[in-house]
């Protein structure tokens, strides 16, 4: 069998202006942070790069009035939050240190409510912290707040937001012990409790998602001997207690980048197993899961596997767009699995409205590109329509001489 092609950190950005210009911002071993823009004959122009000294760890989105928020290790490992309002990229660093540390420190940012909320961990004292950050609205960050010790054996915190709230799920520490649980950060109240899920460490939550209820959707691994079990545990928020438990796949091998998204009711849950895409879909909120005979599977051989994050920042497609979708690179294998559950979200993208766009001047430049094509276009016809008028002038001096030649013969 072919090889599946794939590293976590090659991950792409797909961001929607108001004026509907797509960008993809990207890593690069060569260049670094890149940008392209989708032009209007549907092809990505000459990557610019953004920032040439990083480490491939960054995440990106884009707000309702088309500044462009990134944050990135840098390739001393230091943490640096980026944001661009149309004049170009200020820069704010999140956190520096004395001596390069350039391990993977798991960034991930939130854009909820207008504000940037900023997650990440740090090794101190040979313990991991699990710390947030917020930015102001000068662009400052504030100052950090450790929410926790985590245990990162088995996997790093997963995360969710919502309109209502910022939902991390990861192990804790406590003292010698690790717990499997949530923490919930209200927008309106950010002070937030650890919740366990189980007081045995045998679990590690892999993916966490939540709808309009007051239920909260996690995906957890179990080992059991050389296998992992998956497991979707459904947690009453109101009740505080487990609703339900059920076995999704029981013979997996370790799955890699697992991740769930919810969209107009369709829960789906899917991982990398080896060379394909092992998933299920439930239509009513975990209750039952197609196919009840074992996993659906979606073959990868041969191909090249990118992890896309898509934003769109408008309420219809704000949730789904928060968590990230792996693809192909072809639009075909993207449709096989996700299509039904997206279609909404592209509508609402579609018929999105927002206020003027960051790149009007990169439009002007593709305008006149576009021009000068026309342009192009209109000399080349002109030039064939001036090379055939040529030709017959040409055949025409040629009968002319022959007519002249053979009068002075008969004369």
């Amino acid at each position: 069998r072919g090889g599946l092609m794939f590293e976590g950190n090659q991950k792409q950005y797909i961001l929607v202006t108001s004026r509907g210009e797509t960008l993809n911002l990207f890593y690069n071993n060569r260049l670094g942070i890149c940008l392209s823009v989708l032009n209007r004959r549907n092809k990505w122009t000459t990557p610019q790069v953004i920032i040439k000294n990083s480490l491939p760890y960054f995440r990106a989105c884009i707000d309702t009035h088309d500044n462009i928020h990134l944050l990135h290790q840098d390739s001393r490992g230091d943490i640096i939050y980026l944001v661009h309002k149309g004049s170009g990229w200020n820069r704010f660093p999140i956190l520096t240190a004395k001596s390069p540390l350039d391990y993977d420190k798991n960034l991930y940012m939130v854009l909820a409510r207008g504000r940037i909320y900023i997650f990440y961990t740090i090794v101190y004292d040979g313990k991991n912290l699990l710390t947030m950050q917020e930015i102001a609205e000068n662009g400052a960050p504030e100052k950090p707040r450790v929410l926790d010790y985590i245990d990162m054996s088995r996997g790093s915190y997963c995360c969710f937001y919502d309109e209502e709230a910022i939902y991390l799920a990861y192990d804790r520490i406590t003292g010698n012990e690790t717990k499997p649980g949530f923490r919930i950060i209200y927008y309106v109240d950010d002070n937030s409790v650890f919740t366990s899920i189980s007081e045995k460490a045998d679990i590690h939550i892999d993916a966490v998602v939540k709808d309009d209820s007051s239920e909260l959707y996690l995906f957890c691994r179990k080992k059991i001997k050389e296998y992992h079990e998956v497991h979707f545990i459904k947690w009453g928020l109101k009740e505080n207690r487990l609703l339900n438990d059920v076995l999704l796949f029981d013979k997996a091998e370790r799955n890699t980048m697992p991740m769930a998204c919810i969209m107009d009711g369709k829960l789906l849950y899917y991982h990398i197993n080896g060379n394909d895409i092992l998933y299920k879909l439930s239509n009513d909120g975990g209750l039952t899961w197609q196919p009840r005979s074992g996993p659906a599977l979606y073959s990868l051989d041969n191909l090249t596997l990118a992890e896309i994050h898509y934003t769109a920042e408008n309420e219809k497609s704000f949730i789904s767009s928060a968590n990230t979708v792996p693809v192909r690179f072809t639009l075909s294998g993207y449709n096989n699995i996700l299509t039904d559950l997206f279609e909404q979200s592209n509508r609402a993208v579609a018929e999105a409205s927002r206020s003027d766009s960051l790149y009007e001047s990169i439009n002007r430049l593709q305008k006149f590109l576009e021009s000068i094509d026309e342009r192009i276009t209109r000399l080349e016809k002109i030039q064939h329509h001036h090379s055939l008028e040529l030709e017959k002038a040409k055949l025409e001096s040629k009968m002319a001489a022959r007519t002249f030649a053979q009068i002075q013969k008969e004369e």
